[in-house]
């Protein structure tokens, strides 16, 4: 079948515009992976107003003030290894009062955490640049729940700390608290 010089136009004209779809369409694809992956922030960083300039005196605004919880009482288990991050407390009878496990991390990110092999509640948080994200209750597997509660966090976090459940509340860590550790 022999193409007309009116077909051989359209489908010149055409081809660029199929192409031009195709790789828009990949690159979109690739922008909703790389956001679903967390590579992407989507959402506009949020202005702090507490840290803007002041319009009128021209100064500017001091930081917001954060609740603050002082954890230094704390003994602390740092744990900061892949293989030391999947044991955790797994397979231990129970957890001192003035005790918890430190989980540090070199990148905010959200970590999950679950109840495997785990004989006592915890009360888990997360949190960001010593800023508390997230707090859970999670309860150890059992006969009424064989699998293992697990929860992902609200917010990215570089650190998540593991006590008694209940000792959350009872220390007043909530998101939006900043918290101090011992040094490690």
């Amino acid at each position: 079948m022999k193409k007309t010089k009116k077909s051989k136009i359209i489908e010149e004209s055409i081809k660029p515009r199929i192409i031009s779809g195709v790789v828009l369409f990949a690159g979109f694809i690739l922008v909703v992976y790389l956001a679903s992956q967390g590579f992407l922030e989507l959402e506009p960083p949020m202005q702090n107003p507490e840290s803007e300039q002041n319009p009128k005196s021209g100064t500017q605004n001091q930081e917001p003030e954060f609740e603050t919880v002082d954890l230094t009482h704390l003994r602390l288990e740092i744990v900061d290894t892949d293989e030391a991050r999947k044991q955790g407390l797994s397979g231990r009878e129970s957890l001192d009062e003035d005790a918890g496990m430190l989980f540090t991390y070199d990148l905010s990110w959200y970590h999950s955490f679950w109840m495997k092999d785990m004989n006592f509640h915890l009360d888990i948080i997360w949190m960001n640049d010593g800023i508390v994200v997230d707090v859970a209750t999670l309860r150890p597997p059992s006969s009424s729940l064989p699998l293992p509660d697990s929860h992902v966090p609200k917010a990215k976090a570089n650190r998540v700390l593991e006590i008694n459940a209940g000792q959350a509340a009872e220390l007043g860590l909530k998101p939006g608290v900043r918290v101090i550790l011992p040094a490690y």
